[in-house]
């Protein structure tokens, strides 16, 4: 499933990549939706449900997030050192340049990945997962706890919600308000999604050290404390 879904994305970067040379604007819609398709972002939370026992479930997902925000870190401030260094190349057709290049730099970080999930990565061994399937149909019955499981899910919508308004709102205010270049918004960016990283970092040695609700409570406690700054207060 990995190596599918790699190469979905490796073929999705390329036609990004490409989008300026083929003239045609559904293809950035295209390679936008086969993102979507083949980014597999429930994968990373079923295999540490399978994999990860119920006492360190919590910390390890939060560890998990914690590293998906430090990658929406990462990735600003490498599309700001791409603006920076990366002026424009021709070859032949082909144009590189700053708008491009985020395009081929990922299909080889996902060529990359590929390679790597099908040399070392090891699926859990199916005597496992019906052991693991037949516990939880033991331990839980068949009743699925429909608030708690509309609640995680409302955490996690949420979350991502606020991920996505604050990428959009702090490039916009760069650019728009304060008239700074692609390079410094994106670093803006970067900065801010690495405070938000490093904060779930500490949620996870919280969970670890106390339980699962104060860790989630702590986390959404955190988030309220950090919206509050964006209210305009005085005239």
């Amino acid at each position: 499933t990995l190596a599918l879904l790699s190469a979905g994305m490796v073929m999705s970067s390329t036609i990004y990549a490409l989008a300026g040379l083929m003239r045609f604007r559904i293809s950035l819609v295209v390679a936008r939706v086969l993102s979507g398709l083949f980014s597999g972002i429930v994968l990373p939370t079923q295999y540490i449900g399978l994999t990860v026992g119920m006492q360190r479930r919590s910390e390890v997902i939060m560890y998990y997030s914690a590293a998906k925000t430090l990658g929406y870190a990462l990735g600003p401030a490498l599309a700001a050192g791409l603006e920076y260094f990366i002026k424009s190349v021709r070859i032949n057709n082909l144009v590189v340049d700053s708008d491009t290049m985020p395009g081929w730099c990922m299909a080889f970080v996902y060529l990359s990945f590929l390679v790597l999930s099908v040399v070392i990565f090891e699926d859990p061994p199916a005597a496992e997962d019906a052991q693991q399937a037949a516990q939880i149909t033991l331990t839980g019955g068949d009743r699925l706890p429909i608030l708690a499981t509309c609640a995680a899910f409302w955490h996690l919508c949420i979350a991502s919600a606020v991920l996505t308004t604050v990428e959009v709102f702090s490039v916009n205010m760069g650019q728009q308000q304060w008239g700074w270049s692609i390079a410094r918004s994106a670093l803006l960016l970067a900065a801010l999604m690495l405070v938000s990283g490093t904060a779930n970092i500490a949620m996870g040695f919280v969970t670890r050290r106390l339980n699962d609700r104060t860790g989630l409570l702590g986390s959404s406690l955190l988030g309220c404390a950090a919206c509050a700054l964006l209210f305009k207060y005085g005239s």
